[in-house]
């Protein structure tokens, strides 16, 4: 009997390892690791096993929860599981819960809840190995209203992260190579550092009506002294506020600083910027990039309209008060091209309301002209180029919130209004469709930045950055540890023993 059971048993484990390979994989991984005799060969063996496993790569659980990120505000992150731990991805855009009495408006419980019922249903099972096919189901899920637009691009960074570690590698490097930029080492982005906040209404209202001014030390040698003279620029502000005679400045909410200016408040925030890098010592290392911001300028009415008629910009928009002052989109023109015959700015990022044709074509023929000696047009930019190492680039024109998708990014190349294009993880939607984005406006000629969604401490998009091999990022200034956690990933990447390549003066080209 003892026998027979004995025999019964014997079958059933034979049975069991001839079923599931279990011989041949143990065989074969045991014989791996004492090829490569490595230092602990128990952490080897355990991967060599755990990729022998059909659900290795698949995605077991999902969790969606509203988090904070700086002076309150809510991001939504998304939290998968797989066989190696747990990934997070965060989103700090919206859509919003548009209830006034929660965080002004701007909460995200309808985000978590609708994240929470579809996001297990859409992932679970999922190979995170396969970031494109991931990204894809996610489209779909909101396309057909399933999921909101911020639940989808913090499932698809959570995935991606996900996917770099099953892969052993940096989320940068995994994303490097579905962008196709994996060969040669990788390459840091120039920092282009928040100084001043703009754009700031209710109690905390400045008056300026540009959204923020930031320094670009293109000059630098490396990344690190790079961001050792941005922060010595960001640390004499307040020095400069008192020899410009501004008011002591406060904190913004971009990780800038607020000023308080009166009269040509463009060029007075400008002046103490200037006066900061003078104090800094950087004033002949560092350019300056206007983030103009102009969509909320024009009223709801004007932007909603689509016509490609100029609308008329509201320059006290965010002063205290009711006060309003309206400029067409050919003043804003003689505005910028003072601003830049006056100061060292070399970008102008936003300038106009997308659908304000003729601003931007006169802006163009403006700064042709300019370049070309033309003395009908006025002095030409004081930062004189080329941008980044670009010999066509003049003044980096930058398309934010007004350039969203391929169509637009067409549009303004069909005109040569815009030549840069800055890439977020909310304009994509997902991580593949940042990639095919910065493949896009790449194929025109156009230069690249990407920015940081949100205010929060995930640090996504700085390996956003390097994987697309962008020239410049940006992720607001350093007042607040969220905006400096992203600067410092990728100081970590800089002085991680791997050899990288800068950007640098080149930023366009390299």
């Amino acid at each position: 009997m003892g026998d027979k059971h004995l025999e019964s048993e014997r079958v059933v484990i034979e049975t069991y390892l001839q079923e599931h390979g279990l011989e041949t994989t143990l065989n074969d991984a045991v014989n791996a690791v004492v090829k490569a005799r490595p230092r602990d060969p128990y952490v080897q063996l355990g991967k060599a096993l755990l990729k022998a496993s059909d659900g290795a790569d698949a995605v077991a659980a999902v969790a969606a929860r509203e988090i904070l990120g700086s002076s309150g505000r809510p991001a939504l992150e998304v939290e998968i599981e797989t066989q190696r731990g747990t990934f997070v991805g965060v989103a700090s855009s919206g859509p919003y819960d548009d209830d006034a009495d929660r965080h002004g408006g701007k909460g995200l419980l309808k985000a978590r809840d609708a994240a929470r019922a579809a996001l297990p249903e859409v992932l679970r099972g999922r190979d995170v190995g396969d970031q494109t096919a991931v990204d894809a189901i996610l489209a779909e899920a909101l396309q057909d209203g399933r999921l909101p637009a911020n639940a989808v691009a913090a499932a698809s960074a959570a995935c991606c992260v996900a996917g770099a570690a099953h892969a052993d590698v940096a989320p940068h490097a995994y994303i490097a190579k579905l962008a196709g930029q994996s060969g040669g080492a990788p390459r840091l982005p120039l920092p282009v550092v928040r100084i001043v906040d703009g754009q700031q209404a209710g109690a905390g209202a400045t008056g300026l009506h540009v959204a923020g001014i930031s320094v670009a030390p293109a000059s630098s040698s490396s990344l690190e002294e790079a961001l050792d003279l941005c922060a010595a620029v960001h640390e004499k502000v307040p020095a400069a506020c008192v020899a410009k005679n501004v008011p002591p400045p406060a904190f913004g909410r971009g990780g800038g600083y607020a000023l308080v200016v009166s009269g040509d408040r463009a060029a007075k925030a400008l002046e103490v910027v200037v006066e900061a890098c003078r104090l800094a010592g950087a004033d002949d290392k560092v350019a300056l990039s206007l983030e103009c911001g102009a969509h909320a300028l024009v009223a709801k009415s004007d932007a909603d309209d689509d016509d490609e008629k100029s609308p008329a910009y509201d320059v006290e928009a965010f002063a205290y008060g009711d006060a309003s002052f309206s400029k067409s989109g050919a003043e804003m023109v003689e505005d910028y091209a003072a601003l830049l015959a006056a100061f060292p700015v070399d970008t102008l990022e936003d300038p106009f309301a997308e659908h304000d044709v003729d601003a931007f074509v006169q802006l163009k023929e403006r700064l042709d002209a300019a370049a070309n000696g033309d003395a009908s047009a006025g002095p030409p930019p004081k930062k004189r180029g080329p941008v980044g190492g670009d010999s066509t680039c003049a003044v980096q024109l930058v398309g934010a919130a007004c350039c969203g998708d391929g169509d637009a990014v067409d549009a303004f190349d069909e005109r040569k209004t815009l030549n840069t294009l800055n890439v977020t993880l909310a304009k994509g939607r997902t991580v593949s469709g940042a990639v095919a984005l910065a493949a896009h406006a790449r194929g025109r000629g156009w230069g690249l930045v990407v920015s940081s969604d949100g205010d929060d401490g995930d640090a996504f998009a700085a390996h956003l950055a390097v994987g697309l091999r962008a020239g410049q990022f940006r992720a607001g200034g350093l007042q607040g540890a969220e905006h400096a956690a992203k600067y410092n990933a990728l100081l970590r990447l800089a002085t991680g023993g791997q050899q990288v390549a800068w950007a640098g003066a080149d930023f366009r080209t390299a």
